[in-house]
């Protein structure tokens, strides 16, 4: 990697050091949330994370420093192929005398896994029989999704995409099946999915899929600065 700094830069870092040793720390971090090639840098702030998850206030003489290393680490991130969720830089300074930066990104896959059930199963012919009588026809498609401890029923359309109106009956057995098969189908990351209901064949397909929130990190900056 390219070393960025000049000598006046490190001497400043010695002193950075100096400065964290005397908290007793071995590292300081700085954070960046939602980092990627259009980040509008502003000085970073006036806090410094630490190890504990405390802060201090940055030195002036070092905030230039930091611009010099972000704009560095902007024109230097890789180019991802996923649909990333969000992205962050941790700028780390150690006390062995070294300085770098490690981007992050985090984005969602989908672990899918399907179940079927037809008319024999409890409660489902009622439910067909309810949708006969809403004079409904060929396919009906319940769609649910749930995170951060939450989840619901979405909506409810036919095939040519128009919202129906679905009963509470049917919404409660979709809820039960979720939570009878995919228990914690609403926390954390959650899931997502729909229920087809074939009204002619008198089946119904989940198709369900857990979200899986993934995170990979490279290091886009390392440099000594005590040598």
């Amino acid at each position: 990697m390219k070393p960025i700094l000049t000598p006046e830069d490190k001497k400043y870092l010695k002193f950075f050091v100096k400065y964290l040793q005397s908290y007793g720390e071995k590292t300081g971090t700085f954070r960046f949330e939602d980092f990627g090639s259009g980040y509008d840098y502003e000085g970073g702030g006036d806090t410094l994370q630490l190890e504990e998850n405390y802060y201090l206030e940055i030195p002036p003489t070092i905030v230039p420093i930091m611009d010099k290393i972000v704009r560095y680490c902007q024109q230097n991130i890789p180019e991802v192929d996923d649909d990333i969720s969000s992205s962050s830089l941790e700028i780390m300074v150690d006390m062995d005398g070294s300085i770098g930066a490690e981007y992050c990104w985090r984005y969602y896959t989908v672990d899918g896994q399907n179940k079927s059930f037809d008319a024999d199963d409890d409660g489902l012919s009622e439910l067909f029989a309810e949708l006969d009588e809403a004079d409904l026809t060929g396919k009906i498609f319940v769609t649910f999704d749930g995170n951060g401890d939450g989840g619901s029923i979405e909506q409810a359309e036919d095939e040519s995409g128009d919202m129906v109106s679905i009963g509470r009956e049917m919404e409660n057995w979709c809820y039960n099946v979720l939570e009878q098969y995919y228990g914690g189908w609403e926390i954390n990351e959650g899931s997502s999915g729909k229920f087809i209901f074939d009204i002619e064949n008198r089946t119904c397909e989940l198709e369900f899929g857990w979200n899986n929130e993934n995170t990979e990190c490279d290091t886009v900056y390392e440099e000594k600065f005590d040598n």
